[in-house]
This record gives structure tokens, sequence and C-alpha cells, in this order.
């Protein structure tokens, strides 16, 4: 399946974040962990499931990165932007993977949209993480945002540099991790074996 996917997966509710859901927010997209927020808030862990679901429910959101960049295109979230360098902006690829993590989807699904394996997809988010300096994905869509990396644009426009003008599908690129042949390897076809006259008449 191809194509866009919706910014979320159920409307978002008319009432506001509480101050408490939004703060419990913000230290997820800083990649803190339901660990840590129980601990910084003094409830459980369960309760922290119940807070998070919660903020989902209220912003329309799929999961905690797709939570994030609603939150930062409604203007809830203001992350200030750290200095960029060259060496961490990312790949179209990797740019991609993220962005469709971003609009709510899951490992499983981003296989699907973008055409390549499973292995491929968790090697372009992780090597993403990396080059951001991201703690979870989460983390990884905040800064990317706050890097201007992803717009509040890209979520109604398909990723780019997989599909051409006709609507083709570009062939998906091999993981890094595939073994090549060594160069000059030719396969070689062995020729039959003649027939000779007398197996001829046979």
């Amino acid at each position: 399946m191809t194509g866009p996917v919706p910014s979320s997966r159920r409307g978002p509710s008319k009432r506001p974040l509480s101050a408490h859901q939004l703060d419990a927010l913000r230290l997820v997209a800083l990649g803190k962990t339901h660990s840590y927020l129980a601990r910084e808030f003094g409830i459980d862990s369960k309760s922290v499931g119940k807070l998070m679901t919660e903020v989902f429910r209220k912003l329309g959101a799929a999961n905690a990165p797709n939570a994030v960049l609603l939150a930062c295109r409604a203007g809830l979230l203001d992350v200030s932007p750290p200095a960029v360098q060259s060496s961490e902006l990312l790949t179209a690829r990797q740019h991609e993977a993220l962005l469709w993590t971003a609009r709510g989807c899951t490992a499983h699904e981003v296989v699907d949209r973008m055409g390549v394996s499973l292995d491929t997809v968790r090697w372009l988010l992780r090597t993403t993480h990396r080059r951001l300096g991201a703690r979870t994905a989460t983390h990884a869509v905040a800064l990317a945002m706050a890097r201007g990396l992803i717009t509040a644009t890209d979520i109604a426009e398909p990723p780019h540099g997989r599909e051409s003008a006709a609507g083709d599908r570009e062939a998906p690129e091999p993981h890094p991790d595939h073994q090549r042949p060594p160069s000059g390897h030719t396969a070689t076809r062995t020729a039959p074996a003649a027939t000779t006259p007398k197996e001829a008449a046979a």
C-alpha cells in the first residue's frame, strides 16, 4: 500500500491538553521513558500509560511520535532548535522512514510504504536516531521538527523520493548489510554435451 496516510487514526478531542498532560508529552518528546515519568510525577507505570493514552486521544494521535508532531503543529510544544551541523542532516531514505514514523506508522507499516525489508527500516531508524542524537523515536521526531527537517506541511504531502511523476515506485535500495558477490565474479554456464549420431538414432 502506498501514498500518504491520515495525520491521525481517530479524530482529535475538542478538550485541550491539561498542563500535566502537556508536561508529560514534553518529557516524552525529550526522550524520557515511562519509568522516568512515573518517578517525576510520583505515580505508577500503569497511571503513566493512562496519562499518555489520554494525551493521544485528545490529539487524535496514533502513538507518541505522532502525538509530538501533532502537538508541535498545533503550537502546543515549542522545542528550542539546537545548532545544526551538516553531519547531522538525514539522507532521503532516513527522512522518509522518520516521516512515516511521525505520521503514526509502525515499523511494519513503514515496510509496506517504503517497499523495503523490516531490517532495512530498523537500520534506517537506528541510524536516524544516532545522527539526530535521539534516545527514542519520539525524541527523534521532536528533534527533527526543531531542526526543520519535518514541518507541518509534511503531514499532508507524500514522502519524497519514492514515486515518480507517473506514479511508479522506485526499486528499493539493497540493505547496507547485503552481501554482493566479489567484483569480477561471473556466473558460468555449462554447455550441453554433444550428441553422437548413435545416440540421436536411438
